[in-house]
């Protein structure tokens, strides 16, 4: 229990006052909320009963946000619950306004579905305003009732043969595109892009990625990429570009995530020309008279920036729920939208589910474990047999490793799965394989008598052919394969076919040349291989 010592109305919000408790300052309320709890000085208070008018209080400040918000314009449902989030109110608060919101009918998606509708439907086709409709969160049972079918001509998707036409299809493999890439700069492990009938562009996020769902809603956004400045985001005013004319790229060079000291911000690289814009609009920005900067792609506002003092520099913008993972999301999708335009195809998310891996939740981890056990007998081996050469195949396998890592990491299609792993470790053991059979044929030729030298060059020379026509023929196999196989093994193939080469190499050049060059700095050629001459009893 707290005793209330002093209630005093706060100088820059008057609608609000401090509560100090046993003398020292707890929380500022709403006074609505403290008037309505009929509290006053001297009173004493439990934690629980302070919880409840702090929660009263935070639902009468959102209920006000909210009713300003949607005061300027019609809102939808979806709208108004994403922009008391990006307010930073509590999950409880934000569905308790929207409830109450819709109670005294402020909100009516149906309504708003019909106005949009109709505001639009001079400039757009049905089809693209039921994808915006769908994008603002309105169901298809209310879209369904707004839309007119025969209105699809209008946006020409569909032509005179009832199919879609040439345009649309341009359109449509331009935005597949748009978004194939924006997954392909994530470098994420495990994502996957493809299309489903013919028009549906189908994603594959793995679970244990941050932000999945974020990633999967802001990625579907196209059109063009601005910049607005305002007290808010209804009467904000577009910054960048200044004129129609005029493109974004004139004020903003690119957009990267950047992560310092466990902080993860969105960089906004700007031109000469976009700092000197920046600088002229918030010119008059002052921690009284604070403004805010809105980042949008075709209309939707994806960050925001407050702006309390001039700006003429890039900008950072971060966010307590930033994470690396997000902040990288938010970057990419701001610069791939530097080319994007009015006429760019919208989109709308539709279901998303969780699938169980194909070969099971916890395959990709036994397969380290049995990797690892593979690995350590293979080189106990090489050590044991061959003593310090064990040396030249454990650096052969590192450059093999590495070369692995880069294509995986480079190439979009390719992701660390179960597929590129099995294909990974059959070609390691194919590469352990070849320099086990060159080492081999090298130990004959000393135990025939040979030196060191020219056993290795004699040992090479028996079985160069063999291992190259083994190697080619893994390679062929993998990239005929990726090119006629069913999409669940493409991945393996072509890392076969990949990874074949890079064995190639790493057995007949790699292995050789780093065998010469530790063996010529050995003062025992023969300790170091290990090679021993066989004795015979004379009869």
């Amino acid at each position: 229990m707290g005793k209330i010592t002093d209630i005093v109305r706060q100088k820059r919000n008057k609608t609000r006052v401090s509560i100090f408790i046993d003398g020292e300052f707890v929380t500022g309320l709403d006074a609505v909320a403290l008037a309505q709890a009929r509290v006053n000085i001297g009173d004493e208070l439990d934690p629980s009963e302070l919880k409840a008018i702090v929660h009263k209080s935070e639902v009468n400040g959102a209920f006000d946000r909210a009713v300003g918000y949607i005061s300027h314009m019609p809102r939808s449902r979806r709208e108004t619950e994403r922009y008391l989030r990006d307010k930073n109110y509590a999950k409880e608060v934000v569905s308790e306004v929207v409830e109450k919101l819709i109670d005294y009918r402020y909100l009516d998606d149906r309504a708003y579905a019909q106005t949009y509708a109709r505001q639009k439907s001079a400039k757009y086709g049905m089809f693209r305003i039921r994808a915006e409709l769908k994008l603002k969160g309105i169901s298809d049972e209310i879209i369904a009732e707004i839309a007119d079918d025969g209105d699809d001509d209008a946006d020409g998707i569909v032509g005179e043969d009832n199919l879609p036409t040439e345009e649309f299809k341009a359109s449509f493999t331009a935005a597949r595109d748009t978004i194939v890439n924006r997954y392909a700069r994530l470098r994420q492990d495990g994502v996957r892009v493809d299309v489903q009938d013919d028009y549906a562009i189908r994603v594959f996020l793995p679970q244990e990625m941050d932000g999945e769902q974020t990633t999967l809603a802001y990625f579907g956004y196209t059109g063009a990429f601005t910049i607005e400045y305002g007290s808010n985001a209804d009467t904000a005013e577009q910054s960048m570009p200044v004129r129609s004319s005029d493109a974004i790229t004139d004020s903003v060079k690119s957009l990267e995530s950047v992560t310092r000291n466990g902080n993860s911000f969105v960089h906004v690289k700007l031109t000469e020309e976009g700092k000197k814009i920046l600088k002229e609009k918030t010119s008059g920005a002052s921690s009284e008279s604070s403004n805010t900067l809105y980042f949008n792609v075709g209309g939707e506002s994806v960050i925001s920036l407050t702006v309390k003092d001039p700006l003429d520099d890039d900008v950072y913008i971060s966010s307590s729920a930033y994470t690396r993972e997000i902040a990288s999301t938010v970057a990419t999708l701001l610069h791939s939208a530097l080319g994007g335009s009015e006429t760019d195809l919208v989109f709308s998310l539709g279901g998303t589910y969780v699938l169980e891996g194909a070969y099971g939740t916890n395959a990709l981890m036994f397969m380290y474990i049995v990797f690892g056990i593979c690995a350590a007998l293979m080189l106990g081996f090489f050590f044991f047999r061959y003593r310090l050469l064990g040396f030249v195949h454990l650096y052969t396998c590192l450059l093999f490793t590495i070369a692995t890592v880069l294509c995986v990491w480079s190439i979009p299609f390719l992701t660390l799965s179960v597929e590129t792993f099995t294909a990974f470790m059959l070609m390691l053991g194919v590469l352990s394989l070849s320099n086990a059979i060159t080492f081999e044929h090298a130990r004959k030729e000393y135990e025939l008598g040979k030196t060191i030298a020219s056993s290795v060059k004699t040992g090479y020379k028996k079985c160069t052919w063999h291992l190259f026509d083994l190697h080619i023929v893994l390679a062929l196999i993998g990239f005929v394969g990726f090119g006629i196989a069913i999409t669940n093994i493409t991945s393996f193939l072509f890392t076969v076919g990949l990874l074949a080469v890079f064995s190639g190499l790493g057995s007949l050049v790699i292995n050789r040349f780093t065998w010469a060059t530790m063996m010529a700095l050995a003062k025992n050629k023969r300790a170091f291989c290990n090679f021993k001459v066989e004795e015979s009893d004379d009869e």
